[in-house]
């Protein structure tokens, strides 16, 4: 009988599902849930229109990106897998696919939130953030203030980053698959394609959303040049999601509260945060032996 899925296909559409389910849930499910609750946020008229146009956006953009997917599934096969573009988390496709046992979602979130927060403690030393974000005129509660300035605007513009680095990429694999070029190559020619097009979104998105901006264009563009890098480098989308949604969170707590306390407030959840890492990792190696 035909093997109606490969196993490929079958990964990335369970990593794709993943994906989906954490668009919907961050961009339209949570703000939802802080706007129309006791939180407030959507009886500011500003605020609603700002939530319709990025849940819009992150639609858009998740429907592309599965529909990129699909294309993949339906061009490339088993042994294409290598050029057919489709990077959410797939570690084995970046420079570090030698390690990818190590490069689990589990791990991969942890570490990042870990080092973004030491990032954002310096953000918050040198008052130096690397995106605008969105901002109102009105005054909410500053818990729905902060949660609006993280969700859904953040991730909404990482999708676009990851839709155009998807797009290209799967261009690229349809050149290699015509041309019958070696694979070993991609990975290596990919990296400068990703680069420009991030820097080229990156630029547009600041344009036109933070046109009167007065943050650096270089420094927005070595931000977005450095968000598109990691995801081609560790072949994930979580490092890039992480640190967009980090530093829009600092940026919008070094504006409601004083740097210091900030900085004390996330050397404190760090701690939290490194302890239990290690600790589910000691107990889960405990686990493994006695298993045994």
């Amino acid at each position: 009988m035909t093997k109606i899925f490969e196993k490929w296909e079958v990964k990335t559409t369970l990593i794709l599902l993943g994906f989906v389910i954490y668009g919907v849930f961050s961009t339209i499910l949570l703000p939802m849930l802080v706007g129309l609750g006791p939180l407030g946020g959507f009886e500011v008229r500003a605020i609603l229109e700002k939530f319709w146009f990025y849940s819009g956006m992150s639609i858009g953009f998740l429907l592309g990106i599965i529909a990129i997917s699909i294309a993949s599934f339906i061009i490339f096969k088993e042994k294409d897998k290598d050029i057919n573009g489709i990077i959410l988390h797939n570690p084995e496709k970046g420079v570090f696919g030698f390690a990818k046992k190590y490069l689990t979602v589990f791990n991969m979130v942890f570490v990042s939130l870990i080092l973004f927060g030491l990032l954002g403690i310096f953000s918050s030393t040198t008052q130096t953030f690397f995106s605008e974000i969105p901002e109102t005129q009105q005054q909410f509660t500053e818990t729905a203030d902060v949660m609006f300035s993280v969700f859904p605007a953040s991730p909404s513009e990482t999708f676009g980053l990851v839709f155009v680095v998807l797009l290209f990429l799967f261009i690229l694999g349809l050149y290699y698959k015509k041309k019958n070029i070696p694979k070993g190559s991609f990975l290596i020619i990919s990296i400068p394609i990703v680069l420009v097009v991030s820097l080229a979104y990156g630029w547009i998105n600041h344009v036109m959303r933070y046109g009167q901006s007065e943050l650096s264009m270089v420094v927005v563009l070595l931000f977005w040049g450095l968000m598109g890098l990691l995801i081609v480098l560790t072949g994930s989308i979580i490092p890039s999601l992480l640190l967009h949604d980090t530093n829009n969170l600092f940026y919008k707590l070094n504006i409601l509260f004083s740097s210091d306390i900030v900085i004390y407030a996330t050397v404190g959840i760090l701690i939290l945060i490194t302890t239990i890492f290690i600790m589910i990792k000691i107990f889960g190696k405990k686990k493994v032996k006695k298993s045994e």
